[in-house]
């Protein structure tokens, strides 16, 4: 596990062999049963052992119990596949065999009993002894089929954060800082950090405090944009902010892995990468512009004063403006950064992270039932990877080695197979391999300045 996870809970239920170098476990919780009820899990109220009595709502064990024998189908998606876009809630999708009618969720009476929307679904994997959370969250959807199966649908407690308000409330206090922000956010939605834990980076702005309509997310989302940071959830439960220096990868990574379609030596070779560049991914004007100062209220009969006009600032690189065409920021007219100064470094360190075109693996497929445990299981979102590319370039023949980061995680499992598929951000650095070119004119390291043979190209007549 990562150093800061949330511990594991308690499983109970029996466990099969299943054959993987790798455990995998898919547990369940149980809704609590109203009092002075018979207990609905069986009809042995007088079980000498204590288990099932009237009114016994703390004999059943309320921990985990693992479905691993149940499960015919497991899909976890964590993460977005748009890498420099809001983080998503993780959702995972399970279908179980019913035949026997355990996981129904009603007794011969008609009353729901303990399964249903709302029970918690934790998933991890063992490998090599040591255990890596793969999903944590709550059923939304429980749903009998015909054929005796039943098919959950989860998300993880991110969700939760997108009710509608349903009225105008306050996120915080003039001159927060994005991790005080965040925080009091949190606590007034019903996730205080006793219950839920968090780890917040502290910023680099502070914040305006208008009123708003909108959800909790939402107003996280808009606090992480106005520092440069992501603002989400991980695997464990814990809810992160990481400010602008997140392209820099995890502190809790152990090992930084490397991956190739077509390097055999030294690196994990992976099926159907994707690879692209595109200029979605390309800022190089940030024209950006934060809320106005709201207008203090005034004694009745005393004459409001004239809101302030908000503060717009601009970033440019010319250079890959010349290159690529003008990608300008747009939608950027309600960042809650209070100062000038703030504005302008935000802008200037959007251009210097986004104005240049790199390689992107869009994705990537392991197949981790051939021997790649470790390498599927422990990957979180924000893990530096290392793609290494023998590339055949305009100038040269090279070998890439980008450093991307995950930025979407989707485990799609059956009894038979477990693939992982990864999604990276664009490049956050390259390094060419030192090598002898084999390009017509010798140069190496594909460095202009050096020549193989001591003679410079000849312009083409």
């Amino acid at each position: 596990m990562r150093v800061s996870d949330q511990p594991l809970p308690t499983v109970s239920g029996p466990r099969p062999p299943q054959g993987w170098q790798t455990n995998l476990y898919v547990t369940l919780g149980r809704l609590p049963l109203a009092g002075y009820l018979w207990d609905d899990y069986e009809a042995s109220w007088d079980d000498p052992l204590g288990r099932y009595e009237w009114d016994d709502l703390d004999s059943y064990p309320y921990d985990r119990f693992d479905v691993t024998c149940q499960w015919s189908g497991l899909d976890i998606t964590v993460g977005t596949n748009n890498p420099d876009g809001a983080m998503e809630a993780a959702e995972a999708n399970l279908t179980l065999d019913n035949r026997d009618g355990q996981f129904s969720q009603y007794d011969s009476f008609g009353r729901l009993v303990g399964y249903g929307p709302g029970v918690a679904l934790d998933i991890w994997a063992e490998a090599d002894g040591e255990p890596w959370w793969l999903f944590r969250g709550r059923v939304v959807r429980w749903q009998e089929r015909p054929n005796r199966t039943v098919e959950l649908q989860a998300f993880d407690r991110f969700s939760d954060l997108n009710e509608d308000p349903g009225g105008e409330w306050i996120p915080g206090t003039r001159g927060d800082t994005p991790a005080v922000r965040l925080g009091h956010i949190l606590d007034m939605w019903g996730h205080p950090a006793a219950a839920h834990p968090r780890s917040f980076a502290s910023g680099r702005v502070t914040l305006h405090a208008k009123a708003s309509k909108e959800s909790a997310l939402v107003e996280c989302q808009k606090v992480a944009e106005s520092d440069g940071g992501i603002f989400g959830m991980d695997v464990d439960g814990t809810t992160f902010y990481w400010d602008r220096n997140w392209r820099g990868g995890r502190a809790d990574q152990e090992e930084v892995r490397a991956f190739s379609d077509n390097v055999c030596q030294g690196a994990t070779v992976v099926w159907d990468p994707v690879i692209l560049t595109d200029d979605d991914l390309i800022i190089n004007i940030a024209n950006l512009t934060n809320l106005p100062e709201p207008v203090p209220e005034v004694p009745e009969g005393e004459e409001e004063p004239e809101e302030p006009p908000p503060i717009s600032v601009t970033a440019r690189n010319p250079s890959s403006v010349d290159r690529h065409g003008a990608q300008t920021t747009t939608d950027r007219d309600e960042d809650q950064w209070l100062t000038l100064q703030e504005g302008e470094e935000l802008a200037q360190h959007i251009v210097n992270t986004l104005s240049e075109g790199y390689l992107r693996i869009e994705e990537f497929t392991l197949y981790l039932h051939t021997g790649l445990w470790r390498e599927g299981i422990d990957m979180r979102v924000g893990d530096l990877i290392n793609f290494v590319r023998d590339q055949h370039g305009l100038d040269a023949p090279a070998r890439l080695s980008l450093l991307s980061l995950v930025c979407s995680i989707n485990h799609s499992i059956t009894p038979n197979a477990w693939l992982t598929t990864f999604g990276t951000t664009r490049a956050t650095g390259d390094l060419v391999t030192v090598q002898w070119d084999a390009g017509e004119w010798l140069t190496w390291d594909a460095d202009p300045t050096y020549y193989w043979d001591g003679v410079p190209p000849q312009p083409v007549p």
